[in-house]
Parts: C-alpha cells; sequence; structure tokens
C-alpha cells in the first residue's frame, strides 16, 4: 500500500502490475516478489476496497479510492503497433512505421520492441555479470534513463529481447527531431 500511494500521490498516476516487477523499492529497501503474489495482494486490496480500478487495457490500472485518472488523458486513443511478419524483418518493419508517421501531428508514447538473437542468453547467462531470474529465467538488464525516457531490456531464455522505452510522459514528438532523437 505504501508504495502504490507514493505513486498516486506523488506520480499522479495510476499503478500496474508494471510497478511493482521484477522489483520495486521503499525508504531504500528492495522488495521482489512473484507475479501471482502480486496479483492476489491487488485483488485482495480491491476485495477490501483500499485501492479500486482506475481503468483496464491490456493489463489493470489502479488508484486510491476517490482519486480518479482520465484513461483518455493517460492512454492513446488509437495505437499503432508493427505487426510480425517472416517476410519482413523488424528493422524494416521499424523503418516502415517511422517513415509512415504523420510529421507534426502526434507523439509516440511507451515504445515496445520484440526481436530475436540467437544464441544471446546462453553468452549473457555464462556471465557473472548479469543475474538470471529463479522463476522465469529471464535475464533483465541494468534499466536506464535518458532525456526523460525509461528504457528497460528483458532477455528471456527463448532468445527473444524485449525492449521498452517508457515515453508516457516524455513522449516522442513525430517531427524532424523527434524522429532523429528516436532513431539515434
Amino acid at each position: 500500500m505504501q508504495r502504490i500511494k507514493e505513486i498516486v500521490s506523488n506520480e499522479h498516476r495510476p499503478v500496474s502490475l508494471l510497478d511493482f516487477l521484477p522489483s520495486f523499492e521503499i525508504e531504500g529497501k528492495e522488495y521482489r516478489m512473484k507475479y501471482g503474489t502480486l496479483r492476489n495482494i491487488l485483488s485482495d486490496l480491491k476485495g477490501t476496497r483500499q485501492i479500486q480500478i482506475a481503468y483496464k487495457t491490456k493489463q489493470t490500472f489502479y488508484t486510491l479510492p476517490g482519486i480518479t485518472f482520465g484513461k483518455s488523458k493517460m492512454m492513446t486513443r488509437y495505437h499503432t503497433g508493427v505487426p510480425s511478419s517472416s517476410a519482413v524483418t523488424d528493422n524494416d518493419s521499424i523503418y516502415r512505421l517511422i517513415q509512415n508517421l504523420p510529421i507534426g501531428k502526434n507523439a509516440l508514447h511507451d515504445i515496445h520492441l520484440r526481436f530475436n538473437v540467437e544464441g544471446i542468453w546462453s553468452v549473457l547467462s555464462a556471465t557473472t555479470s548479469f543475474k538470471i531470474d529463479s522463476f522465469s529465467k529471464d535475464i533483465r538488464l541494468p534499466a536506464w534513463e535518458t532525456r526523460g525516457l525509461s528504457i528497460k531490456t528483458t532477455v528471456h531464455k527463448t532468445d527473444t529481447v524485449s525492449v521498452i522505452v517508457g515515453a508516457s510522459y516524455h513522449p516522442i514528438a513525430v517531427d524532424f527531431n523527434g524522429i532523429m532523437w528516436l532513431s539515434t
């Protein structure tokens, strides 16, 4: 509850499971819990009306009772995705997406990329530099922030790499400078 109150009150946004996974910090102490445990805790808090659902998308967002967040203000109304295709490489899909963006009209929020790098999990897991999650076997590279963007990379045991560029609070403008920044 303490972390939920911090996010809702100080960051002025609802919370989701992603705010707690793979770990979160309260007063300098790191906490880790499994996905199922976290879902049970949130369900119990909702059942006792300590939290309420703010809105649902692919995931559920929670808030404190009496504090509302408009979905239309927080989420993009019509999001754009890049469908996977065996005939097109991921780089080509990203290039075409950027190429077809209407310049000066919109901004990009929370970009999710997934691609395969054959053998990457074996290489990274063989070093002592990276910690392997005991439950999922994922390797989470250290998150980093640049110019208001939060970048998180996860290497899955299947050699799939997930990259999340968090841009909710610093959207990338679809103009010349924004596209140059995104491509860099």
